[in-house]
């Protein structure tokens, strides 16, 4: 068996050095590659004196969170031919994570991935202390969910978390359970989903990028799986303006969320959603119309 973890880095390179650090505590003993997404700062020289051990892909310029993850894949699936699909596992995950679980990718795999049917797994993520959406009370700090498996409104074309915002929502608890969605902060996937289905889509670069390689996932028949016993924690919306509300929020959620419902959703939901975006070039935000205008004119990719 082999786990090849795939960390994005752009331009914090703390926060890298320290997921890495956490990666080499599990039980499961996996691959960690680095791929720093053409960070500005000096991240790769702070991450190879930390981590000298670890494999560093440079990528000249910033490709996004689905241009970044498949350097990754790729690296690891052309660095492992020998590897049959059932023993290779490829994890994708953002570096502002704590995994102070040290078998979290142990129970991820034994929970859902020895299945034959699953072809990506999903722990139970809570906001990390002090990173939460909304004040909270002091106890309650370091046990809000951000992600307990993943809905999609097919009639709205909307994504949205389970229990998000909650302290330990009774969605969260109980056994492995399928799901509409993996969120991108932490994917773990058997190569052979790759293999069938292709790598992720960057036309998307950030922003739904996740809910469409499920999607593809899905309708090439391997399900997805929500696994509460595998727990982690989140530092929410650490990228420099790439919180919600932000321009970069508005631009690409608006431009993905058309490109995701006029591929996948139902005719209904498609036509409401052209006449939304006719809507939004009158009245949205400046970022809302150029996310519409883009996508009318298939200016897609890495492009804010």
């Amino acid at each position: 068996m082999k786990v090849s973890t795939i960390v994005l880095n752009f331009n914090l390179a703390a926060d890298t050095i320290s997921v890495v650090a956490d990666l080499k505590k599990q039980t499961v003993k996996p691959e960690i590659i680095v791929v720093d997404n053409g960070s500005t700062d000096d991240s790769i020289k702070l991450i190879n004196a930390s981590h000298p051990d670890v494999k560093v892909i440079s990528l000249p310029k910033n490709l996004g969170v689905a241009g970044g993850y498949n350097a990754g894949i790729k690296y690891a699936m052309q660095c492992h031919p020998e590897l049959v699909s059932g023993s290779h596992y490829i994890c994708v995950l953002n570096n502002d994570l704590i995994i102070d679980q040290k078998d979290c990718l142990e129970i991820l795999i034994d929970s859902g991935l020895r299945r034959n049917d699953i072809g990506v797994v999903g722990p139970l993520i809570y906001f990390a202390k002090g990173y939460e959406y909304r004040s909270l009370d002091a106890k309650a700090a370091g046990h809000i969910v951000w992600y307990a498996g993943g809905i999609i409104d097919w009639d709205n074309m909307y994504h949205s978390h389970v229990g998000v915002d909650h302290a330990f929502a009774k969605a969260s608890a109980g056994k492995p359970r399928e799901t509409d969605f993996i969120t991108g902060a932490f994917m773990l996937f058997k190569k052979e989903v790759f293999g069938k289905i292709g790598l992720f889509n960057e036309k998307y670069a950030l922003y739904l990028e996740d809910a469409e390689i499920c999607e593809r996932a899905k309708r090439a028949g391997y399900k997805l799986l929500f696994v509460p016993e595998a727990r982690i924690e989140h530092k929410v919306s650490q990228t420099s303006g790439n919180a919600i509300g932000s321009g970069l929020n508005d631009y690409y959620l608006t431009r993905n969320r058309l490109l995701f419902g006029l591929q996948f959703a139902p005719l209904r939901t498609k036509f409401a959603l052209l006449r939304e975006a006719t809507k939004l070039l009158f009245t949205g935000r400046n970022n809302q119309k150029k996310g519409v205008l883009d996508f009318f004119t298939c200016n897609f990719g890495k492009t804010l």
